[in-house]
Order: C-alpha cells, then sequence, then structure tokens
C-alpha cells in the first residue's frame, strides 16, 4: 500500500500535492484499493451541491427526469431496479406528492453523464441520500435508460374537491383540499357513504349527480417495490399506501353544495383500505327517471324477461359490468323481477346508461340485487362498455326437472322448488338416481348414465337436494329418499345425467358385459356394453388393442394377438351409445368399466358411424405350431398351442436343431432350416425384432431338440418362466420348401433365370435344398469365386444382384 490516508480538497493537480501519508498502515490491505470513475471533458461544472435532485425534461415542475447533482455535476439517475419507492422518495425529497415511476427515458434522453447507476429505497425513505445509491457502471445502463417521476403538487385551495386514483376523473378516491393540503375522506365509523355523499361531490364537481353512487374503499393503492438479497436476487414486496384523511364521519343529506357542509369531524384515524370513492355519470345519461333506488328493469329485450339489465341509481337507469356476474346474481336478479333464472351473456351498452357497478356479490339467497353486497367500476374492467344481459323465464313448476348447461338429453339435473330452479347434490348420485330423471323427462330409463359433476362448475346454482338415492323404478325425483345430512362437497359440483337420446330397451344383463354382433364367427363383430341394463354400443376415434384386448378378455378369449377395427366395420348400431371418445386401457384389464373414459366424451360421439369392434384370437388345439408376424409362410414368429392358447417359444438356447423340427412339424422340408433369435438383435430392434409381438406368453422355454422329432414337444423343454426371457424374445424360423425336382449336396453352387448357363441368380444348396444368397455386401470377389467354382472364367457382374461368366 503506497499512499495511506490521502486527503485532496479537490483543487490540487496531482494527488502527490495532496496531503497524505507514507508510512506502512497494517490496517489497510492489498482487498482495500482505492477506485474512481471519472467523467469525459465535456462535462460542465455547475454550482450544485451534491445530494441535490431536479426534474427535466417534463412539462410542468411536477414531471421530469430525475437528475442527481454529484461533484458538482448534473447526472442522470439508471432505471435498474426503478420503482414506485424510490418515486415516492424523490418526489417528497422535492415537497410534492405522488410516486408515479417511469423509465426508459420517458421525459426524452438527457445526454448528460450516468451518475447513479442503481438505487434502492425503504418504505420510509423521504430523501433520496437516504437510500443505498450505486456508482458502479454496469452494461445496462446508458442514457436510454433514465429514470423519470411524475409527482403532483401538494398545495391546493381550500374547500377544493376532486377525484384521485382512478383511471378517470369521474371516479376515484374523494380528497377534499384543507389548510392547503389534500386529503382523504374516511369511510370508517359512523360515515354515511351512500348515495347522498356522491350527489353532493358530484355536484360540486359539476357532473351530474343522477347515477351518481359512493363506495368504500374500492381505489385503495397497494404499490410495489423490489429490493435485493443475496447475489443481487430480485425480492418483490407490497405496501398499502397511507392516505391522508382530512375528513372522518361525514354525514350528507344531499342537498349540500360542498363536502365541507356535510356534517363531519377533523380529527380522527382510518385505515387506508377505507377512503371513500365516488362515481360520476356522463352528461349524456337519460335522467332524471322517475325510479326508486335499488329497483331494476330489463331493456331492450323482445319481452319482459330479456334484456340489459339496469338499476336504478340516484335518480338514473345504470348498468352492471359483466366481468363477475354469475348465477348467483342471476338468480337474485330474476327473482327480484318475478322471474326464475335462466342463462346470461355479455352486450353493449350506450353512455346513456353508463356501467355504474362492476359487480354484486350474491350468495342466490336474497330477494333482491341491493341485500347483495357491491361493488363499483374502479377500472376498465368493461372493456367496450361490456355489461350483463340477463333471460329470465317463468316460474317453474314444482317438483319438476329438467337438464341445464347442455342438450335436451344431457346436462346438469336442475329441480324446481317453490318456482325456482335448484341445482341436485353430487353426494349417492349413481346410475339408477339417472335413471329417474331420464324416465320423468320422457326418455328411457334404461342406459341412462351419470356424467362428470365438474361438467358445469361455473355454475352457482344452489344445491337444494342432497343424497338422493333412487332404487331406479321410481316415476319422478320426489319420489326417491334423500338424506338432508349428506355432505354435498363443492357448492359449483352438480349431479350430471346423459339420457340414451337413440332409445334403449330393458335387458337383465350387467354391468361391463360385453357382446359382438356382424361378425362371421363368435369371435369377431362390433361391440356392445351393458350399462344400467342396456345394451349398447361403444364409439370411438380413439382405438388401441389394448381396448380390444380388454374386451375380448372380458369374453374370455384371452390369447393376446386381437385386431381393433374402427368406423362400424361389422356394421352400426341401432340402440344408444354407452361408451365413446378417449378410452385407456391396460392390457391385462378385464372389464371396460376399469379403463378410463370421459362420460362426457358420449356426448360428443352422436353418430354410429364410429362404433367400434374386436377381431378376438379364437381357441386353437393344444399341440398345434404355427408361424406368425410374416407374409412368407415359411418364416415367422414360432407359436405353439398349450391350454388352448397361442403363446411363443424363448429364444433362449434356440438353435438350427430346434427349428428343423419346427419346421418338420409345420409340413415343410426338414432340410434347411434355420433358426433366428429375436434377442441376438437387440439394438436392432425395429429390424430384427420384426417378427415379434411382445404380447403372448412363453409356453415353452429352454427348448432342447436332437433334431429327429417330429414335434416340438416331442423334446426336452421347460414351461417354467424365467427372467432371462424377455417379452420380445421369441424365436422364430425360416423353413425352406422342398425341391422334389433336384436333390444337391451341401455347399453346391447353381445359376438359375439367367439368359444362358453363364449368368443368373446365385443359388447355394444348404441342408439338402437350394436357397438364395443376401446380395449386401457383393462384390466382384465373391463372383469371382462362383464362377471359379463353376469352373467358368469371369466376364462382368453386377455388384449386388447378377455376374455373367464364361
Amino acid at each position: 500500500m503506497y499512499l495511506n490516508y490521502l486527503n485532496c480538497s479537490g483543487l490540487e493537480s496531482s494527488v502527490f500535492d495532496c496531503p497524505y501519508n507514507q508510512s506502512i498502515d497494517h490496517s489497510c490491505n492489498q482487498y482495500e484499493d482505492a477506485s474512481v470513475i471519472c467523467q469525459l471533458n465535456d462535462v460542465q461544472y455547475s454550482n450544485c451541491t451534491t445530494g441535490d435532485i431536479r426534474l427535466t425534461g417534463g412539462s410542468n415542475e411536477y414531471e421530469g427526469r430525475v437528475e442527481y447533482c454529484l461533484n458538482g455535476v448534473w447526472g442522470s439517475v439508471c432505471d435498474d431496479s426503478w420503482d414506485t419507492l424510490q418515486a415516492k422518495t424523490v418526489c417528497q425529497q422535492l415537497g410534492h406528492r405522488g410516486f408515479t415511476y417511469k423509465i426508459n427515458s420517458y421525459f426524452g434522453i438527457g445526454y448528460k453523464p450516468m451518475v447513479v447507476y442503481d438505487s434502492r429505497c425503504s418504505t420510509g425513505s423521504v430523501n433520496f441520500n437516504n437510500c443505498y445509491l450505486n456508482w458502479i457502471p454496469n452494461s445496462y445502463c446508458n442514457n436510454y435508460h433514465e429514470a423519470g417521476v411524475i409527482c403532483e403538487s401538494n398545495s391546493c385551495a381550500n374547500g377544493q374537491v376532486r377525484l384521485k386514483d382512478s383511471d378517470s376523473q369521474r371516479r376515484g378516491n374523494v380528497q377534499v383540499c384543507i389548510n392547503g393540503t389534500w386529503g382523504e375522506v374516511c369511510g370508517q365509523g359512523n360515515s354515511k357513504v351512500d348515495g347522498n355523499l356522491a350527489l353532493v361531490v358530484c355536484s360540486e364537481l359539476g357532473y351530474s349527480s343522477y347515477g351518481a353512487r359512493s363506495t368504500v374503499g374500492t381505489w385503495y393503492i397497494r404499490y410495489s417495490y423490489r429490493y435485493y438479497y443475496y447475489y443481487h436476487y430480485y425480492y418483490h414486496r407490497s405496501v398499502l399506501y397511507e392516505y391522508n384523511f382530512k375528513l372522518f364521519d361525514v354525514q350528507c343529506y344531499g342537498n349540500e353544495s360542498s363536502i365541507l357542509d356535510c356534517k363531519h369531524d377533523t380529527i380522527g384515524t382510518c385505515s387506508s383500505y377505507y377512503a371513500s370513492g365516488v362515481v360520476c355519470s356522463y352528461d349524456t345519461i337519460d335522467a332524471p327517471v322517475n325510479c326508486t333506488d335499488g329497483s331494476i328493469r330489463l331493456y331492450g329485450g323482445s319481452s319482459t324477461m330479456e334484456g340489459i339489465l339496469h338499476v336504478c341509481a340516484n335518480g338514473a337507469w345504470v348498468t352492471v359490468c359483466s366481468s363477475y356476474w354469475d348465477d348467483r346474481d342471476n338468480t337474485v336478479a330474476c327473482r327480484q323481477l318475478g322471474f326464475s333464472s335462466y342463462k346470461y351473456e355479455t352486450d353493449v351498452t350506450s353512455t346513456d346508461y353508463p356501467v355504474i357497478f362492476n359487480y354484486f356479490n350474491c350468495r342466490g339467497s336474497e330477494s333482491t340485487l341491493g341485500e347483495c353486497g357491491s361493488g363499483l367500476t374502479s377500472n376498465n374492467f368493461c372493456t367496450h362498455r361490456q355489461v350483463i344481459r340477463i333471460t329470465c323465464e317463468d316460474k317453474c313448476t314444482e317438483n319438476d326437472v329438467r337438464l341445464h348447461g347442455g342438450d335436451k338429453y344431457y346436462g346438469y339435473v336442475q329441480f324446481c322448488t317453490k318456482g325456482e330452479w335448484r341445482s341436485v347434490c353430487i353426494n349417492h348420485w349413481d346410475n339408477k338416481d339417472a335413471s329417474v330423471v331420464c324416465t320423468q323427462l320422457g326418455y328411457s330409463p334404461y342406459g341412462a348414465l351419470v356424467g362428470q359433476s365438474w361438467w358445469y362448475s361455473n355454475s352457482f346454482y344452489t344445491n337444494v337436494l342432497r343424497g338422493v338415492n333412487c332404487v331406479g323404478n321410481e316415476t319422478s325425483l320426489q319420489d326417491c329418499p334423500t338424506d338432508s345430512s349428506a355432505s354435498c362437497g363443492y357448492s359449483y359440483y352438480h349431479a350430471t345425467v346423459i339420457c340414451p337420446v337413440h332409445g334403449s330397451a330393458y335387458s337383465n344383463c350387467t354391468d361391463g358385459e360385453v357382446r359382438l354382433f356382424g361378425g362371421s364367427t363368435e369371435y369377431e363383430g362390433t361391440v356392445e356394453i351393458c350399462r344400467n341394463n342396456a345394451w349398447g354400443t361403444i364409439s370411438s376415434n380413439w382405438y388401441s388393442n389394448n381396448i380390444a384386448q380388454t374386451v375380448c378378455n372380458t369374453l374370455g378369449f384371452k390369447t393376446p394377438g386381437v385386431s381393433s377395427v374402427r368406423n362400424a366395420y361389422y356394421g352400426e348400431g341401432s340402440g344408444p351409445i354407452l361408451m365413446g371418445g378417449y378410452i385407456s386401457c391396460w392390457s391385462g384389464t378385464t372389464s371396460l368399466l376399469n379403463c378410463y373414459n370421459n362420460p362426457s366424451d358420449i356426448i360428443h360421439s352422436n353418430s354410429h358411424h364410429y362404433d367400434i369392434g374386436v377381431r378376438c384370437e379364437p381357441p386353437c388345439t393344444n399341440g398345434d405350431i404355427r408361424l406368425q408376424g410374416s407374409s412368407n409362410p415359411l418364416v415367422g414368429r414360432v407359436e405353439v398351442c398349450v391350454n388352448k392358447t397361442w403363446g411363443t417359444i424363448c429364444d433362449r438356447r434356440w438353435d438350427n436343431s430346434d427349428a428343423t423340427v419346427a419346421c418338420r412339424q409345420l409340413g415343410f422340408s426338414d432340410q434347411g432350416a434355420t433358426a433366428g433369435r429375436s434377442s441376438s438383435y437387440w439394438w436392432w430392434w425395429s429390424w430384427h425384432r420384426r417378427y415379434s409381438e411382445g404380447e403372448k406368453a412363453f409356453h415353452i422355454i429352454d427348448l432342447s431338440c436332437k433334431g429327429t422329432e417330429d414335434s416340438v414337444f416331442d423334446c426336452s423343454y421347460s414351461n417354467v418362466q424365467s427372467f432371462y426371457c424377455h417379452s420380445h424374445d421369441d424365436a422364430y424360423v425360416t423353413c425352406a420348401a422342398p425341391d422334389t425336382s433336384d436333390n444337391c449336396t451341401a455347399g453346391d453352387i447353381r445359376l438359375v433365370g439367367g439368359l444362358s448357363k453363364y449368368e443368373g441368380r446365385v443359388e447355394m444348396c444348404y441342408g439338402g435344398s437350394w436357397g438364395s444368397i443376401c446380395p449386401s455386401s457383393w462384390d466382384r470377389n465373391d463372383a469371382k469365386v462362383v464362377c471359379q467354382q463353376l469352373n467358368y472364367s469371369i466376364a462382368g457382374e453386377d455388384l449386388i444382384i447378377v455376374f455373367v461368366c464364361m
């Protein structure tokens, strides 16, 4: 360490002109080197004090680009991590209110040096110099990333009123100027935040008082800020803005000319959640009208039971935003009008009927909307003035049922009580209950099915029937036993039903039974399944062999190797569709009812054109043998019949002697048989395992034939499953058809199919039979050897297929 305790005044030409100590000081180590950040020579000196701040580039003194004085130079502040806390601190230091922050050189490029590269203020900061300030340059900060703020004046004329903290001058928190500063109006305690308060405030501001409404806590502000925690990881916090309340216990009668003329106190305490706000209507509002506060009507519909919902507010009809409207609100609105709820949708209104209400928070049991909690529009939730349009219907007949939300034959069940529709609890709900509903609606009860309880989970109808437990032969739902103490789960989960729209007949069958029709044998045909005492087809485009195998397993034909067919290959059904869409089964499943199937897929599978079928593997004769997996009858996977089911032979210890016996048993030549082992080619799966299926069980393991036996069952073998035999380790064989026209000696060569005896396809005698040679890697050297063996000389050759000798 060369210089210690350097103490310059700033006017020196060299650091050596400054006082310093050159003695060794062990308090400084090699990690405490001094560093400096210099500016370019064109930087202009300014007679400012380090730590001063100012706003430039704005349209008034309350907004602009933030500039910070550092060592006699005004410079910019980088917007890296710039947020509401920094903006609030800057505004307070300048003697203003507000905390709106701007980034990316919002007020234009300042062309000043960047002096603060990062800043972080706390919630209590009132001076920017008390915040953490970082002077070290980084690659992000440049003059295109300068921080800015928008403050507001803290001075005002006594008695002045305004609306703040919203997106419009016509709505927001009420602020009153007292003693030259702005403050909010408290809505707690004895304050009456009602239509009279809204009327006075809107009139004082010069807006129409008709349709004016008041609210509490709608526009309370939470501002977020970021702070660092270990190695520059960003964390976010949210803080409630602390309002400066000026008026408490405000009570207006509506005839006052100013809010200060209303009864009020100027001393009290209040939470920032309870700032009073109002919504004033547009001047184009159709008012005054002869309506009572809280009354409602339907406007612009084809009947008195439909239209845009209007609510009377301070002598004007106003509308309700559609964003948060649900079934419970619709039920109460229709009840208030003397009807029953049917449906609702979004519509568009004009400024003659402004959107005043943002939502109603009804439970569904209220008599009027006025009894529900409500909220005024706080921001642009209603894009393009989207409001609620409702449709009601006449009151229903006691104990009637209907299916709602779907089609006439499916949906969630509604039960009429006291002239209004209510939903049914899902507890204990099953196909027997569905049968009764379908009977009451005029459909067949047989094949009636329960849908999914969450189909219409956005519905908020009140559940009225709990623990319904029908036998299934009742004629109406009210005849079924119920259990009022039954748990109902989520209130928006309702009982659902799918009625057999294609018709159905009674059958004394068991749920999950299957049968086939339309095939030429009992092992194939279109599939029908029994559900709720009815036979019906399965309609699906999502069909796999696992589904087909499950069907065959259920029928008792458990041999793997089934085939699935679709598009009503064996003929279309004529009754109900009782399963459809996406079905997922495991190959070992013994019932389709154990497979995954969404009942909602049935309603989308409304055509028998997609009825599925199967072709099961029929029982075999014990001791039989066959080749499978190839179009060549001489080649394939060896399958043997044991216990009337086909199985394979494990290829462990499988050799040509075993293959010879297999080919002999198949009726082919016992000469030239070649054994193939799938497990030998595990790295060439797709090619060498083309004969392997991987589904059937191994009936023979460790086969050991001498080669003279007439059947593989005459050989030594085991039927105990071994972990050495994997599912695709099936033995396969290549047999040879007997050549009765010419006997040959092993190793003989001949040419076949050429125009002369000197050319043709090469055949070689192997095991007493002629066979071809694979052309893979065939070249001139191989051709030369063949010609020499035939006592010919070579004249030319095709290296892959033919050659010519002379």
